[in-house]
């Protein structure tokens, strides 16, 4: 039998992030058997697409199982877990539930099954409690409720950032780690370019509807359609890939370039290529992609995110520029242009320059947790 950390993606949360977040789990498998020299496998238990996009491209160190089912349901993964496991001869050591909503509440069920001594950690990467969060609308405030309420019968929590601990005022009974989202290894500090004439920005990430592609797309009909001469790169894949391909791809060809997934290595081609990042997520805890452009020397134009807000005490106004949902696509494109050819800027602080590699202290938490 095999030992095991089994992350139960309930919600299909990896499955979404594409390509993106399967390879980041996948280094968290390698450091995992790295730091408990053999001993420990990282397991996911998702749906039968997951499974086939681990095939297919062959990730290592890394078994992503599904129930026999075509039909994909987060009751089904807690109906069949013991059978997936026992067939697959695996051992769950400690198990790690990504999301307060259906993954939670699956990761609360084991508690009346025979797993019930394994441990539970509970990783959330969403910002729920920011202001503004509860309020977009009832189904906001419903999944807000219910993550409080769950969130609250867990005593082992893995959190993405400072600013998200504040937002949840956690008691002190728990234990919380507080672990950022790993950023690329191949950071070589390009100098800021020295720019005239168009722009050209870049958008990076996972492409789904929480991190603003409707707005990027409605800012970027208009500006694309005013000046031909700015460019839009976006890199990263997801559900929402189809809909900027129709939307703003096809329609400025000579324009927008939708490069997928972008491989680690060669994550420098896109920073060289771009001016300045743009981030749409109204609600971002960390800011991965924005911390990457920066260690990159490119400047960031984003929303009012309690990370952002973070990040601009980090490296100050030089750096970041704060944009409105309800500001004109010209607005932003001042904003963007005034940030680029700024050539007074600041220099980053030499911590911030330090790349952050949460594999490592992600598996070490785990390994330290199992005991």
């Amino acid at each position: 039998m095999r030992e095991a950390v089994v992350i139960i993606d309930a919600s299909g949360a990896i499955e979404a992030g594409g390509m993106d977040v399967l390879l980041r789990h996948s280094a968290y498998g390698k450091q995992l058997l790295e730091k408990s020299k053999g001993r420990f496998y990282l397991v996911i238990l998702g749906s039968k697409k997951l499974c086939q996009l681990a095939s297919e491209n062959k990730i290592d160190n890394l078994i992503v199982l599904a129930p026999n089912s075509n039909k994909f349901n987060w009751i089904l993964i807690f109906l069949k877990l013991q059978f997936i496991l026992e067939t697959n001869s695996l051992t769950p050591r400690l198990f790690v539930v990504g999301d307060p909503w259906k993954s939670g509440i699956v990761g609360l069920l084991l508690r009346f099954t025979q797993f019930k001594k394994v441990p539970l950690q509970l990783q959330i990467h969403a910002d729920y409690c920011a202001p503004g969060w509860r309020f977009q609308g009832f189904k906001y405030f419903l999944k807000f409720l219910i993550a409080k309420a769950i969130v609250s019968r867990y005593q082992i929590l893995r959190l993405v950032s400072m600013s998200q601990a504040r937002n949840m005022k956690l008691r002190n009974s728990k234990r919380v780690d507080i672990i950022p989202v790993s950023l690329s290894q191949n950071q070589i500090n390009f100098a800021s370019k020295k720019h005239e004439g168009a722009i050209t920005f870049g958008f990076f990430g996972r492409l789904e509807l929480d991190r603003g592609i409707a707005l990027l797309i409605k800012i970027f009909v208009n500006i694309l359609n005013k000046d031909s001469r700015i460019k839009l790169i976006v890199g990263g894949d997801g559900p929402e890939r189809l809909r900027l391909q129709k939307q703003l791809a096809l329609k400025f060809p000579k324009q927008v370039f939708l490069l997928g997934h972008v491989e680690e290595q060669e994550s420098n081609t896109f920073w060289q290529e771009i001016d300045v990042l743009i981030s749409l997520a109204r609600f971002e805890s960390f800011g991965r992609a924005l911390r990457e452009s920066l260690l990159y020397s490119r400047p960031v134009i984003a929303l009012p995110s309690s990370g952002v807000l973070d990040l601009m005490v980090d490296v100050g106004p030089t750096w970041v520029n704060l944009i409105e949902p309800k500001d004109s696509p010209q607005i932003i494109l001042k904003k963007a242009e005034n940030l680029v050819r700024l050539q007074d800027r600041a220099d980053l602080p030499d911590a911030f320059k330090v790349p952050l590699n949460s594999s490592k202290l992600l598996s070490a938490v785990w390994v330290d947790i199992i005991g």
